[in-house]
């Protein structure tokens, strides 16, 4: 299901859950394989987020560094923006928190 980054971020919290926050290899991974293994091909919303007024991202939760950037990503500006992770290579990039893309908890 697509949703925004917001209504993805809901939804997991409706089902007592966070957007995944992968920190570690062994989490990468796990998105990758729950991606996978639900059809999701391409990029799904995941747990990090940078607001207008903030310099970088940060985990909703968590709040160890983030890693595993695209090349090129991120790109900073100053308006918000929303983490994504690519399911064939589990790199992270960020777009507009509006678009409506799938989505993954953990």
């Amino acid at each position: 299901e697509k949703k925004t980054w917001a209504e993805a971020n809901i939804s997991c919290s409706d089902e007592f859950s966070i957007l995944a926050e992968p920190t570690s290899p062994t989490s990468l991974y796990t998105v990758i394989e729950a991606l996978n293994v639900h059809g999701i091909v391409g990029e799904s919303w995941i747990g990090g987020k940078k607001n207008d007024d903030d310099e970088d991202f940060s985990w909703n939760v968590n709040k160890s560094k983030i890693a595993n950037w695209a090349p090129q990503f991120p790109t900073l500006n100053s308006s918000s923006s929303c983490m994504l992770q690519s399911s064939d290579n589990g790199f992270f990039r960020h777009r507009d928190c509006s678009e409506t893309v799938p989505y993954v908890c953990q």
